[in-house]
């Protein structure tokens, strides 16, 4: 009785040709496919947010006050009785901006101001106080021209907390109009 040989019984099985190429293009397949996967949701999920935010440009302010998770989130508490109030949320890979504006009473824009740790003493006046960057304002859009009565004052923000371009126009002082531009930046993602 002859018993087999212990080399034989761990050889491998061998493979044709065939089968080599057949097994090297499952195993290319293997990494390919997950990788181009994420490469396509990648540029799909770019493409969604670009997208959206077109969309968001091209209704411009939205009419009514932000909602109150956007005030809390931006840190924009607009004044209980205020008027006039439209909006704007711009996301981007760097940072979240939500713009605002309303119109107020003179303890409203105090009120305001002081929920972001400042007062109305602290507004600049002048031409030069509008704090709304040049190039941001027509997202909006926005105009501050010369001949109106302008304050404003920029707040930087520290740790999570938004910062604060905020310009005011104090043609009425007994009603004034309040633009807000709270910027949430999220540095290098």
């Amino acid at each position: 009785m002859s018993h087999p040989c212990p080399a034989d019984a761990a050889r491998p099985p061998s493979f044709s040709p065939a089968d080599r190429m057949l097994r090297g293009v499952a195993c290319v397949l293997l990494a390919l496919v997950p990788a181009g996967y994420l490469a396509v949701a990648a540029d799909q999920s770019h493409n969604v947010a670009a997208a959206r935010e077109i969309d968001a440009e091209q209704a411009g302010l939205v009419d009514g006050v932000p909602s109150a998770t956007q005030q809390a989130v931006y840190q924009t508490p607009v004044p209980a009785g205020s008027g006039g109030a439209a909006f704007f949320e711009a996301n981007t890979w760097a940072e979240d901006t939500l713009y605002v504006r309303f119109t107020t009473t003179r303890a409203g824009l105090a009120a305001f101001l002081r929920g972001l740790g400042a007062g109305p003493a602290d507004l600049r006046t002048g031409r030069r106080a509008v704090s709304v960057p040049a190039a941001a304002a027509p997202k909006v859009p926005w105009t501050f021209p010369p001949g109106h009565r302008w304050a404003g004052m920029t707040l930087a923000g520290r740790g999570p907390r938004p910062s604060h371009r905020i310009t005011v126009n104090l043609d009425d002082p007994d009603r004034p109009v309040v633009f807000v531009m709270s910027v949430i930046s999220f540095g290098s993602r």
